[in-house]
């Protein structure tokens, strides 16, 4: 599982770095995906506003595709940055865990979404800032804002803690999957 965190409009040089755009054209010129079971476009934004040719959201998932990448996870249009992180986290935690159904998995970390608390999201996010802050290459302004998010949330009031913040349709539905709903399992 591979996830890419790219967002922005600005034109991006491989490897992909914070707040690039990533096109059509670098990932099928210098981004080998061959053995990826899945890739996660991790970020609030992986639609494309005003797209270069091949670049719409059908041409990027068809190069990501194309390059080797078994299937992706993607957004249809912005979404917010804390359920995006927690679709991508809880989806490779049942991966990580062995779960084959890629599909399913997916499906799991939505509902999971839909129905989680803010209580539940603060505790995701602890969790992710726990696995991933003393990484030497963690990206320390994502590092602080996760940081902020949980602050935030910890700040809450007592009501607010248990409203589900993301059970509005449009917090959960743009997030797809594209490709094979397996996992490969050679013979």
């Amino acid at each position: 599982i591979r996830d890419v965190a790219v967002t922005g409009v600005q034109t991006c040089a491989l490897p992909i770095s914070r707040g690039a755009w990533l096109v059509a054209a670098e990932i099928l010129a210098a981004l080998p995906l061959d053995g990826v079971e899945h890739l996660h476009l991790l970020a609030c934004d992986t639609h494309a506003e005003s797209p270069a040719p091949g670049d719409h959201l059908a041409g990027l998932m068809a190069t990501l595709l194309l390059r080797g990448a078994r299937s992706v996870g993607a957004t249809l249009w912005t979404v917010n940055e804390v359920p995006a992180i927690c679709v991508a986290w809880w989806f490779a935690r049942q991966m990580l865990r062995g779960r084959r159904d890629k599909a399913a998995a997916f499906r799991g970390a939505l509902l999971r979404l839909r129905d989680a608390t803010c209580v539940e999201v603060g505790e995701a996010l602890a969790e992710i800032l726990r696995a991933v802050a003393d990484r030497p290459d963690a990206d320390r302004v994502a590092i602080a804002d996760l940081r902020e998010a949980v602050q935030k949330i910890d700040d809450l009031s007592a009501f607010e803690r248990v409203t589900r913040p993301f059970a509005r349709t449009d917090a959960w539905a743009a997030f797809v999957f594209h490709g094979a709903p397996r996992c490969y399992a050679p013979s």
